[in-house]
């Protein structure tokens, strides 16, 4: 069970907010909770990293679409 709050705080500040806040959230109950219940230690880290993907996978399709709109549609001057 890797410790998952890196990754969180990557996905926080550079992709998606929101999600990458809740991954924190998860990150920090599975370390707390490692050494008492290792089971809802482990279904926590494993939501978390669900939630980091998710995340930078939302930040990099906004990201490519913005891009696309900035060098296509945005680009063309009338």
């Amino acid at each position: 069970m890797p410790g998952e709050i890196g990754n969180a705080i990557l996905t926080t500040l550079c992709f998606c907010f929101c999600l990458g806040l809740a991954a924190m959230v998860f990150a920090c109950q599975a370390d707390k909770l490692k050494h008492v219940d290792p089971q809802r230690a482990l279904s926590k880290s494993r939501t978390a990293r669900k939630l980091n993907i998710l995340a930078v996978v939302i930040g990099l399709i906004i990201i490519g679409i913005s891009l696309a709109l900035k060098y296509t549609v945005l680009g063309h001057k009338y």
